[in-house]
């Protein structure tokens, strides 16, 4: 409804100050009047429309042979939000090809957002891998992650192959990367881990060597951190060695400890 100075309000409505004479005036719940800009209003219900669309889009998106989707910053509305989490939901859920989801330069906000919607997706059994590969991966995006991989869901996680990496670098360090491995003390879905960060170090090789004395499920592992030192590696070293995970495949990388420590890892893995 709109008021001016000309005409009462209708029912429901204030009159608006007169230095605001194109602006609707609600009432809210506890009856204070608030005001609500026409023009910001036409733009939400567009950018709401504009999701919509793209979400309707991506529920039939055609993808590679073997169930590959990619997103980049390109394809993701910049309006999408929280309150679209469960549209984007639905929408992978009804897209019958998607087997991996990639998502690349989208933001930390979208990268959030889309990895929530993707968990829940999962669930269905037929999305089973995301890849994050942005350099704008971060340690609220790991945290999130290590949550959602919980078995603590009325829906028990589903996801089986889980990356998140770049070729230069991330915003990823032990701060996100522990809580992430953490998770895996817990979860017995995943089954393929690779972790890229430029600043990852030894906090999370130890807990992901503790982690990996639980965990009977995964069996590959691509860790890299530019900050594991000799230490990280023997933590890692001794897990292998003493047979107490179940990997087949296990590639570490880094460049701050020497090649006799590295030397220790291939003959633990050897024996």
């Amino acid at each position: 409804c709109s008021a001016s100075s000309k005409a009462p309000p209708p029912r429901g409505c204030s009159p608006c100050p007169a230095s605001e004479p194109h602006r609707w005036c609600t009432w809210g719940a506890a009856g204070a009047g608030s005001l609500e800009d026409p023009a910001s209003s036409y733009w939400d219900h567009q950018e709401h429309k504009e999701v919509q669309a793209w979400a309707r889009r991506l529920a039939v998106a055609d993808c590679s042979p073997t169930g590959g989707l990619s997103l980049t910053s390109e394809d993701v509305p910049k309006a999408l939000d929280y309150v679209h989490k469960d549209l984007i939901c639905s929408a992978l859920r009804t897209n019958q090809s998607v087997r991996c989801l990639t998502i690349g330069d989208v933001g930390p906000h979208a990268e959030r957002l889309l990895a929530e919607a993707a968990s829940h997706a999962a669930s269905s059994q037929r999305l089973l891998e995301v890849k994050f590969l942005g350099d704008q991966a971060d340690d609220s995006l790991a945290r999130l992650l290590g949550m959602l991989l919980r078995p603590v869901w009325a829906t028990p996680p589903q996801l089986r192959r889980l990356t998140i990496a770049h070729p230069r670098r991330n915003y990823l360090t032990d701060q996100g990367g522990i809580p992430l491995v953490q998770a895996l003390e817990e979860n017995t879905k995943l089954q393929s881990l690779v972790l890229f960060g430029s600043r990852l170090g030894d906090g999370t090789a130890w807990a992901l060597s503790n982690a990996l004395e639980h965990n009977f499920s995964l069996q590959t592992l691509v860790f890299f951190g530019k900050r594991i030192t000799g230490s990280g590696v023997a933590s890692l070293a001794s897990v292998v060695r003493d047979g107490r995970c179940n990997l087949r495949e296990f590639v570490l990388g880094g460049t701050d400890f020497q090649d006799e420590e590295a030397c220790d890892l291939v003959r633990a893995v050897a024996t």
